[in-house]
């Protein structure tokens, strides 16, 4: 299969680079390990480093540190309640609906190590997939930068690389608890004066899950969910102005599902169906080898490979079905940077960047309902450039990308912003852009509710915002946002089916408020809270475009006991009221739900800890008629060394 030859490329090279460089030379002597931290090579390049967004982009910024506070296992838990981040339906056995300041993708909102990942439907991955333990950082990017990472989603893009441990060690975390829940994760690095590796490896089991299906409707059955997942990364400096890294991922999930048929309403919706069942699979690789070419000018070069497979059985109104869909991206990005002035005090500084990328993207979908397979395959070849200039405490970029599809033409896109340090603790920034993004394979031609007849969308967004550091205890960022969108792809929900489908809203427009607050006190206490507002429209109707609430936000605490080697942790996260669907007929409710968690130290580097989630049972739905589990508790360990 094409997949297994593409992933067993990646890992030879991964192989065959890496771990010679680790175990020969100057990283490892006749037997001795030399411990030895190895500075950060850039996911991707000096180009476009790791971990550093541009100043004017809102970005929220996920470290290692944030990640274990809350001791939420999986990317949906961590990522819900953020600002601008919103996730519909928290039953691991669905995937999750996801829009960044409104907007959602079907393909690069979501990246790992630079490299696309594909969803399902239009903005739905499988977020509680991705287990925390095997990431190094987590990046939301909100706005109109996202061309700069890769991705040509219209709200933002939410960056996620592979755990990089910097020195020889291992970890390890085991839980389980309500719903028959078992999860483990294992993992460990080799770090020699060159290289370094790290690989991890984990396992989810629910046996006695939430039903996809709302139980309050009727529908008592409970539903499995099965899902493994291996990561490899490696970093290696062979020589001085020459780096490498390569990633490769692979994941699995078996879940049950359920079909669609009349509730005791009458009306269409998701109910039992005790033979259902989902598979799917993703695998990705990426190699990377960054040159410095002359003493102003970085080079590096990206190969990437990433694929996701789906299928399902399931009844519709009693009468089986089935279907499935494989999306392929293979992906070759260069990128360069000219550092023609460099920072000094207050003198200018000036860097240009400028590179191409060339895309092949493949897909075939079969159902039931289909007459013949569809296949389908378009390349995209993409020039880009970008000028980044500062002058004492102002600095600023701008960009240009210009994207020519095989089936839809030549595009540009454009990106442009500005910060200024007005104050030691007072930052103010602001940037904004204009977006074209056609519609994935998987957004047209799934057999779950794709649309063949969706359009490119298009259109221009803007931010303002500001950051205030008062103290080293208080930080403090706001930030507003205004989009208008043309064609604006969004999955809803039709009432009469029971069921969702990708359209298009010919004029949106989309505008909120995001604000974060951090306060890190005395005695070990240490609070924050995040709230977004949005007020997304169908400028044709007036109505609000579905499934974003208008009001969302979390607030947190935590304390370190100081004579105890004692953690509690606290959150309340909020959800406003929405519709699911264009004609405000199906409505859910607001929800508020308590999460917590209290740690204890054993020894260093092992804790034990138990976990409480939805502490107050709230059930209240996300999308119509499908289920949110009640309060659970979980216990476990973490281990590190």
């Amino acid at each position: 299969m094409k997949h297994l030859k593409y992933a067993a490329f990646s890992l030879c090279i991964q192989a065959g680079l890496g771990w010679p460089l680790a175990a020969t030379g100057e990283g490892w002597g006749e037997g001795e390990i030399i411990m030895e931290t190895l500075p950060t090579v850039p996911v991707t390049d000096a180009a476009f480093p790791s971990g550093t967004p541009t100043d004017s982009a809102a970005t929220t910024r996920l470290d290692r540190d944030a990640l274990d506070a809350s001791g939420k296992r999986d990317l949906e838990r961590q990522l819900r309640g953020r600002p601008g981040v919103s996730i519909t339906n928290s039953n691991r056995n669905v995937v999750s609906g996801l829009f960044l300041r409104g907007a959602g993708s079907g393909l690069g909102q979501l990246t790992f190590d630079d490299i696309p990942l594909y969803s399902l439907l239009t903005g739905t991955y499988s977020l509680a997939a991705l287990p925390a333990d095997s990431l190094e950082q987590v990046e939301v990017v909100r706005g109109a930068a996202a061309p700069r990472y890769g991705s040509r989603a219209l709200g933002g893009v939410i960056r996620l690389f592979s755990r990089d441990m910097q020195e020889t060690g291992a970890f390890a975390r085991v839980e389980g608890g309500s719903f028959g829940a078992l999860q483990e994760t294992a993992g460990g690095s080799l770090a020699g004066r060159n290289a370094r590796v790290t690989a991890s490896f984990s396992r989810d089991d629910v046996f006695e899950g939430t039903g996809m299906a709302d139980p309050a409707n009727g529908n008592p059955e409970q539903d499995d969910y099965h899902a493994g997942q291996g990561i490899l990364r490696f970093t290696a400096q062979p020589a001085s102005g020459f780096g490498l890294n390569g990633s490769l991922l692979y994941s699995r999930q078996l879940s049950d599902l359920d079909g669609i048929g009349l509730l005791p309403t009458g009306r269409p919706g998701a109910v039992d169906d005790r033979h259902g069942l989902a598979r799917g699979e993703t695998w990705l690789a990426q190699n990377t080898a960054s040159l410095t070419l002359a003493p102003a000018w970085d080079s590096s070069l990206q190969l990437g490979f990433t694929q996701n497979h789906t299928d399902a059985v399931f009844h519709v109104f009693g009468m089986p079905s089935q279907g499935s869909f494989t999306g392929r991206l293979l992906l070759a990005r260069w990128n360069n940077a000219h550092v023609l002035l460099k920072e000094n005090g207050d003198a200018p500084r000036f860097t240009l960047r400028w590179g191409g990328e060339a895309r092949r993207e493949e897909a075939e979908s079969r159902g039931s309902a289909l007459p013949a397979p569809l296949q389908a395959e378009r390349g995209i070849v993409t020039g880009f450039a970008e000028a980044e200039a500062g002058l004492g405490s102002w600095s600023g970029m701008a960009g240009v990308h210009v994207d020519r599809y095989d089936d839809v033409g030549t595009h540009p896109v454009f990106y442009a912003g500005a910060a200024w340090q007005w104050l030691p603790a007072l930052k103010l920034h602001a940037d904004g852009g204009y977006g074209f993004r056609a519609p994935g394979f998987n957004e047209r031609l799934s057999p779950f509710y794709g649309n063949p007849n969706l359009r490119p969308e298009q259109g221009a967004s803007g931010g303002i915002g500001i950051d205030w550091t008062p103290s080293a205890a208080l930080r403090l960022s706001l930030n507003g946002f205004y989009s208008r969108f043309d064609d604006l792809i969004s999955l809803t929900f039709v009432p009469q089916w029971g069921a969702s489908q990708s359209v298009n809203t010919a004029h949106a427009r989309l505008r909120g408020i995001e604000a974060e607050w951090v306060v890190t006190g005395s005695h070990g206490l240490s609070s924050g809270m995040d709230y977004s507002y949005s007020d997304n429209r169908d400028l044709d109707t007036g109505k609000a475009l579905p499934s974003r609430p208008q009001n969302q936000g979390r607030m947190w605490g935590q304390w370190r006991w100081s004579t105890l080697p004692v953690t509690l942790w606290l959150e309340g996260i909020y959800r406003g009221y929405h519709f699911n669907d264009n004609a405000q007929t199906v409505r859910q409710n607001d929800a508020f739900r308590v999460n917590a968690q209290a740690s204890y130290q054993v020894a260093p580097g092992l804790s034990v800890y138990v976990r409480g989630e939805n502490l107050n049972d709230d059930r209240t739905p996300e999308v119509f008629n499908y289920a949110v589990p009640g309060a659970a508790v979980y216990g476990g360990f973490r281990w590190q060394l």
